[in-house]
Order: C-alpha cells, then structure tokens, then sequence
C-alpha cells in the first residue's frame, strides 16, 4: 500500500464502515458509503479521459460534493485546483488557465461567472454542474464502486493551491500527497485530533486551512467531518448542539461574533474540547473571554502559509497567557528560523525574515520558476514574514516584508503601533499603514475600528500614542473606519488600505 491522500480514508473504511465520515446538512455519510461515492467519481473521471497529472479545478461554496471530488482526484493522481469564490471573475479566469485545468467542476450559483470564463479557458475540455440532479450525480451513478486502479506515490503531486495574490495575481503553491500527509501529521500530534472528535468546518474549503488541514486531519484519524455551508448565528450554535460537536477552527474576527451574541448563553457547548484559531493573532483578552464561555475546551494558535503546509508555528493552550501575542514554535515536523539578510539568525529585539524547511512545505510554484527560486533557497522557504524571537525561541509576527513602512530610513512595525492604539479602551481593531511620501519615503498612518458607543477624537487617540511611541513610529493621522478589509482567514488586507488611502480617500498629511 502506498501512503498517499487516498489512504487517509481507505484505513478507516476497513477500520470502522459503518462510521460516520462526511455530514453536510441532511446528508451523513459512513466511511464505506463515502468512500463508494469517491470511487465512483474517480472511476467516472477516467473513463471521462483524465489521466494522473492532470488538473481538475472546482468553483464550490462548501458542501459534501467538495470532499468527495477532493480525494476522488486524489486517487487517480490528478491534482485539485481549488477556487477562491471571492476573486474576480478575471482571477478565477486567470487560475484555471494558468494552472492548465482540464476538467471543472462548478456550483448552479456560479454556472453565469463559468459560461462568461470558459470562451477564454482554453485547455479546459469538459465542465461539470454539481448539485440539482445534474450531469455529476449521473456520473456517479453510471461508475463503479471499486478502488481505481491507478498507481499514486507519496512524492506524486496532490494539488496547486493559489495563493491570496497580495504581491500581484495568485501564485500556484505545488503540494504533494507526502506534504498533505505530513501537514496532517502536524496537526494531530501537536493539537491532540482524536478518532472520536466531530470537527465542524466553519470556514471556504477552498482553502488550505479547511480544505487540507481539517478536513484532511480528521479523516486521516478516522473522526467526524461537519461541512457548514457558511458561519452564520445562532445556526452554528445549534449545530454544536445537535451534532455534539467537539473542535472547530475559527478566525479572531469569527470568535468575536461568538463572544458578542447575545444568545451565546442560552446553548449546551459541553461537548467542546478543541478550539483552533489562525490567520491573525488573538488578543489575550478574547482568549480570556473564550475560556469562560467554553470552560471545557482549550484554544490552540496555528499558524502558517500556503507555501508552508500551511501549518508552520504552533502556540499550545498551556502557552497561551504565558506568551501573550506570540505564535509559537515550530510544528512537530518543521523547522523554523528567524534570519537577518545574511542568514544568520536574529538575537534579542532584532526582526528577521521566518524560513521553513520540512516534509510539509510545498514542492514548487507552478510555472513560475522566477518565483520558485526566490522563495525556496537551499531546501528553505522564505516566508517574507518579519518576526523577532524571544529567550526560549517563540516567535512574535511583527509583519510581511511588502507591509514593512520605512520612514526616513527607519523600519517601522505596523504591530508595534497596532499594539499601543489597542491598549486604547475606545479601540477594538487597528491597522497601522505605511503612505507615499516625497520626503519620508512614507509616513505613519493608522486605521481604526471603534468600540459600540465609543467616540474618541483624531487628537485623543493621537496624544494617547505620545511616550508610548518614538516620534517617528507615530501615526500623523488616523482614519475611523466600520470595519477593517480582510480575507477568508480574518488577515487584514494591508495593500487595499494602502491603496484606498493613497489614493486620498478620507487620507491626509
């Protein structure tokens, strides 16, 4: 037997059939059903002509057909291409052609963006409607049950996973079956996923977080999937109810609204055991708040990137007021440095650059070898993530290397300014942006989420920042806004500040 994707479910399918693998609304799925509905998709594919290497894309809102085609191609060698629903439809364009997709998969509510891309989608041979007895239930049930007979090795590549494209459009992260099953790996030894956890997918399984990590994960260990099709209150809540949940992933900003509704304590949360959080750092003070709403569940920080596994540094509950703001430390399998531009590694206060080396890191970008070479440098991946460690070797984000501000020739640390502004008790969020300056290269500009029923001034929250800042860390101005711009795992989207901004929207010197 091989050790690949297909793997983490054919163990558990002679283990334990009659289990629950998949549920997603009023469809529950044992392992041996779940399986048979995989089989016959990847047997369908092949007789349909895709061959091991090519590429499948799908355009998907979260549902229980998302994992079957997800394994489905992972048995017969193809590689999955995800896609981003929320890009434009010219970056969703953009993906398929780029990634050389010969084979799609689409939602009915995405079935007018497909027909306006597929005209410029020139390799794609064959694009199939999933949902409301279309041609993909039909394709199941014409094909058969039985193992595809196709040959999968662990170094074979699994997926392109595109990236959110903050630098220019997405870049195709090249992941193989051992890096799946190594990231997977990562997450059960360090976070302590059991086979008899129900984990409920909250967030877009397009991405790497949902798609590979939890619902990868938990299969793997032979657990319980619950696919939700979006986050909505106080529907989640009666899921964790009803299913007996025990481990979620949610964002900070997800978490927040859970603290926030008013009907947060009218629910039964006994069952939780595992909390998960990522994409931003969580405040001590949500993490306090979370502890005494779910006082029988721990709250584990993952941390990481597409390129990276995703997951890279891991911050343990037990660690989580003893190192307040941190990200942790390497993941079971990988190994992290903080290095200067001469690759040393950084002391004390200094910033470096975050570089990853594992079993779990991406192979390659996809036909982009330019980028290929300046990301992976002898068998390390250069993140571009800035960070400083501490004595025992915990790491503490300060930014991305395209968000670092230089003023005068002085580096500047959004999170260091964000820190000061969120001890403001008028403050909720803060984003701290770097703005084009003749003079100064750039200067300091902050962005703010207020607090219900708070109204503070330009000038308070200004002066509040005077001797807790050097002058030339200083915001010059700040922006009061509803909300700050984010992407599906609550990370602050710098770059549509700094655009929105710069163009002299509610900016000024």
């Amino acid at each position: 037997m091989n050790l690949n994707v297909g793997y983490m479910l054919l163990r558990n399918v002679y283990e334990q059939p009659n289990k629950l693998a998949v549920i997603f609304g009023s469809k529950r799925y044992t392992y041996k059903v779940f399986n048979e509905r995989v089989n016959r998709l990847a047997n369908a594919l092949c007789e349909k002509g895709i061959l091991k290497g090519d590429k499948v894309a799908y355009l998907l809102n979260n549902c229980s057909e998302f994992a079957e085609i997800s394994f489905a191609v992972s048995k017969i060698g193809a590689l999955s291409v995800p896609l981003n629903f929320r890009l434009k439809e010219e970056e969703i364009g953009y993906i398929i052609e780029h990634s050389d997709s010969s084979f799609l998969f689409f939602g009915p509510e995405f079935k007018e963006n497909i027909t306006k891309l597929l005209p410029g989608c020139s390799k794609v041979k064959k694009a199939i409607q999933v949902g409301g007895n279309s041609e993909y239930d039909e394709l199941l049930q014409a094909s058969s049950p039985q193992e595809p007979s196709v040959l999968v090795m662990e170094d074979d590549e699994h997926s392109i996973m595109y990236t959110s494209g903050t630098t220019g459009f997405p870049k195709g992260a090249v992941h193989t079956h051992k890096s799946r099953i190594w990231n997977s790996l990562n997450m059960l030894v360090d976070t302590g996923l059991r086979g008899t956890d129900i984990l409920a997918i909250t967030t877009p399984l397009f991405h790497i977080a949902a798609g590979h990590t939890m619902l990868f994960s938990t299969i793997f260990i032979g657990g319980t999937v619950v696919i939700l099709a979006g986050f909505s209150l106080p529907d989640f809540f009666e899921i964790i109810q009803k299913e007996k949940i025990t481990a979620f992933f949610a964002v900070p900003t997800m978490f927040l609204r859970l603290l926030e509704h008013p009907q947060l304590r009218d629910y039964d949360f006994s069952p939780l055991r595992l909390l998960f959080t990522g994409g931003a750092v969580i405040s001590v003070e949500v993490k306090e708040k979370l502890m005494q709403a779910f006082p029988r569940a721990t709250l584990d920080d993952l941390m990481g990137l597409t390129e990276g596994g995703p997951l890279t540094t891991f911050l343990p509950h037990r660690d989580a007021f003893r190192k307040p703001g941190s990200v942790g430390r390497a993941h079971f399998s990988q190994m992290v440095r903080v290095v200067n531009e001469k690759g040393e590694d950084v002391k004390g206060e200094e910033v470096g650059e975050i570089i990853v080396k594992g079993p779990a890191v991406m192979k390659e970008y996809y036909n982009n070898s330019e980028a290929t070479a300046k990301a992976l440098r002898d068998g390390w991946l250069y993140t571009g993530d800035l960070a400083r460690v501490d004595e025992e070797g915990y790491q503490y984000l300060t930014v991305r290397r395209t968000d670092l501000i230089i003023s005068g020739g002085e580096n500047v640390y959004p999170a260091e300014i964000e820190k000061v502004l969120l001890l403001h008790p008028a403050v909720q969020e803060a984003a701290v942006i770097g703005i084009k300056d003749k003079e100064w290269g750039e200067w300091v500009m902050a962005v703010v989420v207020l607090r219900e029923g708070e109204r503070p001034t330009e000038e308070e929250l200004l002066s509040f920042c005077k001797g807790k800042l050097a002058g030339y860390k200083r915001p010059r101005n700040i922006a009061f806004v509803d909300e700050l711009p984010k992407n599906q795992l609550g990370k602050v989207l710098y770059k549509e500040l700094r655009n929105h901004f710069e163009k002299g929207e509610d900016g000024r010197k």
